[in-house]
């Protein structure tokens, strides 16, 4: 299982750096990937290389049991319709916050078995999580999206970061 980086660690501010091919070491790391997101001590419906300490443009997603995707070097096409819903992050365990996301994405990835890029379509919750995943390969974390502390939830027993504490309270400053 892959450790999981918390907020504060600079990776997960990186741009990600694209992938020239797909080798056996890349889709062994993607396959490290989702065992890790499954298992994780908090489950997870996605993860991100730079949440494991990776700067690569590769993620997985997996909306419901046994439909898995992987992001390779994804890009968004097109986006449609706007909805707010609570997300949380693996890196950011136990923190939980209303964000608003396109509906409807277009998008194109690499095919991991063949290297060729693809389109794709995604709505509802599988497009939420891909529009997350696709955040943490340039740097941008979800709390990013919500404007003060107060909109946040925490999960009780939970340690907060306490640089994502140092933001909101650099704010109000």
């Amino acid at each position: 299982m892959l450790h999981v980086i918390t907020y504060g660690h600079p990776v997960l501010r990186k741009k990600a750096k694209s992938i020239a091919k797909m080798d056996a070491k890349i889709e062994k790391m993607i396959g490290d990937m989702v065992y890790t997101m499954r298992n994780n001590r908090i489950k997870g419906c996605g993860l991100a290389a730079p949440q494991v300490g990776v700067s690569l443009r590769i993620a997985v997603v997996e909306p419901s049991e046994n439909q898995l995707i992987y992001l390779i070097n994804p890009e968004i096409l097109s986006k449609k319709g706007s909805h707010f819903d609570t997300e949380g992050c693996l890196s950011i365990p136990g923190v939980y916050g209303s964000v608003e996301r396109s509906t409807e994405i277009q998008y194109s990835s690499l095919n991991i078995h063949t290297g060729k890029k693809e389109l794709f379509q995604a709505n509802g919750f599988t497009a939420r999580i891909i529009q997350h995943e696709m955040d943490h390969l340039n740097g941008v974390l979800f709390t990013d999206y919500i404007p003060n502390l107060d909109s946040l939830e925490f999960i009780k027993g939970e340690r907060i970061p306490p640089k994502l504490l140092q933001k909101y309270s650099d704010q109000k400053q």
